[in-house]
């Protein structure tokens, strides 16, 4: 027959048990859900840079990708990476979303890639690439791993223009100045012909 002291000990174990086992599975509910919203995986991209000058140094490229699209858009996730010597470029830990790629150098220019990571996509399996522009937006899809070439180069100080003698008739100022000059040697010889005309009319 169990003593007061023994219910006791009983109703106890009871008490404490029964809230850590709802604490136990709450945590377990709370888990789940976080890795049900979670992304199942994260993606990755890799390319490489082609027809690129000798004399350009390979240290300055920068590759550039941010979440969203968001080019220029302050506070937007991004991640870098730099180029390799060979040109090559890996970027990992891309999550489900649009990412714009952009390759960065003080002196070359590449066309923006526009990167579409589906859900649960793992390394480059599940991403499109496609080519991006800020006047016409998305454009055709490229294939993996990219390929990129440089565009053209940045020009910080306009070329200055070689003298053509031609462009100088398109000049009004020109135009101005040699009507003057013709005004200047032509007035005095019609005062010399009016001033005859009127002595002649006076003598007359």
């Amino acid at each position: 027959m169990p003593t007061e002291r023994n219910v006791f000990r009983l109703c106890s174990f009871g008490l404490f048990r029964v809230p850590s086992v709802l604490l136990l599975l709450l945590s377990g509910f709370l888990l789940l859900q976080r890795v049900r919203s979670s992304p199942a995986g994260t993606a990755s991209v890799m390319g490489r840079l082609v027809n690129i000058p000798n004399e350009v140094d390979m240290n300055p490229f920068k590759v550039v990708v941010r979440q969203g699209g968001g080019a220029g858009v302050s506070g937007a996730p991004r991640k870098e990476t730099f180029v390799s010597r060979d040109g090559g470029f890996s970027v990992s830990g891309l999550g489900p979303s649009s990412h714009l790629l952009e390759v960065l150098h003080p002196s070359l220019v590449f066309e923006p890639v526009l990167l579409e990571v589906l859900p649960e996509s793992q390394g480059q399996n599940g991403v499109k690439a496609f080519s991006f522009s800020y006047e016409h937006g998305q454009g055709a899809q490229l294939r993996l791993p990219l390929t990129l070439v440089p565009r053209g180069k940045n020009s910080f100080f306009e070329a200055r223009e070689e003298f053509n003698i031609m462009a100088l008739g398109k000049n009004y100022m020109v135009w101005i100045m040699l009507a003057t000059v013709g005004l200047m040697l032509i007035l005095p010889k019609m005062q010399e012909s009016l001033g005859g005309w009127v002595g002649l009319v006076v003598a007359g």
